[in-house]
């Protein structure tokens, strides 16, 4: 970890099955929203751009229109305003369906929305987005046929329903506007809910077959076994659960790490080995990477599972990343029994086209790779690339174009000092507090709601932000403790 930049939030839209038309004629060539708040007051560029920044300038835009089935890009920052500062957000239509992807304020903080769009045209922002949360709603509740709802839940998701509902009998795009607004912040609170809850449904249910992870990330090991000891607690002393994810730093020979693995492991914990944090891989050329490898692996025999790339995708890794990879993952998987581990950085559009988590995937790992590859993971930092509503689809697309590969959280973090804080989750004034809260317990729990999950998180600041066993720990805890029956 150790960097800063940026990410977005998931929608469908489905205008071919009529559920939203254009609100009026076609345009040829072009795609214009009109966008309207809750009291039905039209946004215009301006207001819509700063709502869409949360304030912090071009930091914040992040606005990418991508291919609709496998979230690659098709064209970075498409919007701009159709006249002014006093025009609409427009974009230019490049031919063929897409999904705009963007960061979108809710009640529950900054959400990624993708936004699906068939058709040049005018459109009502809230109206499309509205009736694409609600109808993916929907279509999770039904393919989820366990799953306990709570009250809350149901609240939500009926205030999202008939809040859509007013919306289309509403007379006027203005008064349809608000409704829609209403109804789009009802559903993202309501998938949300389902994502967590379903989550350790989901894995207490299944405990005989499913065995996710519960690991944390520690960058440091002068505590020894005190510090191992916490992680055995978190798990409740289940020694099939917990996971340790040891970051080796640079300047340290494997040696210096034996003893903290023979710990790890005599305290019934499992242990992924980090070969070099993707702060450091720019620094490393591949001769260099190959001797670090070969004497890590090594010297260190008995890791379960070898993180044998970083925030792969990120633009500050340098060259050769694609072909470090394919020399670990065969070199592990030549040398040892242990798993491989990926991890991609989760972001849409903070970053290039070319490093957009999904674009990059397809270009850099070759079916070759990937077969030596054991488990793909997401570093998701959301202050810096909002996820929210957007995370069932984002799993489900990483699935797919991964159908072998156990699909993870494997880097999970929020607020800490050396991030950008652009965009809000949880608590807008209290993001150390409750705002870490709800981050750890949303998607250390959603996770869990996939067949194919790995589960995760690896807390990174674990060491710094849950010790001593705090209100952070107590919450990964209770997570742990719901699945285990």
């Amino acid at each position: 970890m150790r960097r800063a930049v940026t990410v977005i939030v998931a929608v469908a839209i489905m205008l071919t099955l009529g559920l939203v038309r254009p609100a009026s004629a076609p345009a040829a060539s072009s795609v214009t929203f009109h966008v309207y708040d809750s009291a039905g007051k039209r946004i215009t560029w301006s207001a819509f751009r700063a709502l869409q920044e949360n304030g912090n300038g071009t930091n914040g835009d992040n606005d990418m229109l991508l291919d609709p089935a496998t979230l690659t890009v098709v064209k970075a920052w498409p919007l701009y305003s159709s006249a002014g500062t006093g025009g609409d957000p427009t974009f230019t239509w490049p031919g063929r369906p897409v999904t705009l992807s963007l960061a979108w304020p809710t009640s529950d903080g900054y959400s990624n929305l993708l936004v699906d769009v068939s058709a040049p045209g005018v459109y009502n922002f809230g109206l499309l987005a509205a009736d694409q949360t609600v109808a993916a709603l929907d279509k999770a509740v039904s393919t989820r046929p366990a799953y306990k709802p709570s009250s809350a839940f149901s609240t939500a998701s009926n205030a999202a329903h008939n809040k859509l509902s007013a919306a289309h009998s509403a007379a006027g795009e203005a008064a349809q506007g608000a409704q829609a607004a209403d109804a789009l912040d009802q559903a993202v609170h309501a998938y949300t809910l389902l994502l967590s809850e379903y989550g350790v449904q989901y894995a207490a249910a299944n405990r005989a077959t499913f065995h996710p992870t519960f690991g944390v990330t520690f960058d440091d090991i002068s505590g020894g076994s005190s510090d191992l000891a916490t992680v055995h607690d978190l798990v409740g002393g289940s020694t099939t659960d917990g996971w340790v994810r040891i970051v080796f730093d640079r300047s340290e020979p494997p040696s210096y790490y034996r003893n903290e693995v023979d710990t790890a492991h005599a305290l019934g914990l499992h242990v992924v080995g980090q070969i070099l944090d993707s702060s450091e891989m720019s620094g490393q050329t591949l001769s260099a990477w190959q001797t670090r490898v070969s004497k890590y692996v090594t010297a260190l025999p008995t890791v379960d599972e070898w993180e044998i790339g970083n925030e792969v995708n990120g633009s500050w890794l340098g060259s050769n990343v694609a072909a470090k990879i394919a020399y670990a993952a065969q070199y592990v998987k030549a040398h040892t029994k242990a798993r491989t581990l990926v991890t991609l950085y989760w972001q849409l559009g903070e970053d290039d086209a070319a490093h957009s988590m999904f674009t990059w995937l397809k270009a850099n790992l070759s079916a070759s790779t990937m077969s030596n590859i054991d488990d793909l993971g997401m570093s998701v930092y959301v202050e810096d690339h909002p996820m929210g509503v957007a995370f069932d689809r984002v799993v489900s697309t990483l699935h797919n174009a991964a159908p072998q590969q156990r699909v993870m959280i494997t880097e999970l973090d929020y607020w800490s000092p050396d991030l950008g804080h652009t965009w809000w989750w949880g608590s807008a004034t209290d993001p150390t507090g409750a705002g870490r809260l709800d981050v750890a317990s949303l998607y250390q729990s959603a996770m869990l709601g996939y067949s194919y999950s790995g589960g995760g998180a690896y807390w990174w600041y674990y060491l710094e932000e849950a010790l001593p066993q705090n209100q952070l720990w107590s919450t990964l805890a209770a997570i742990h403790s719901q699945t285990a029956g």
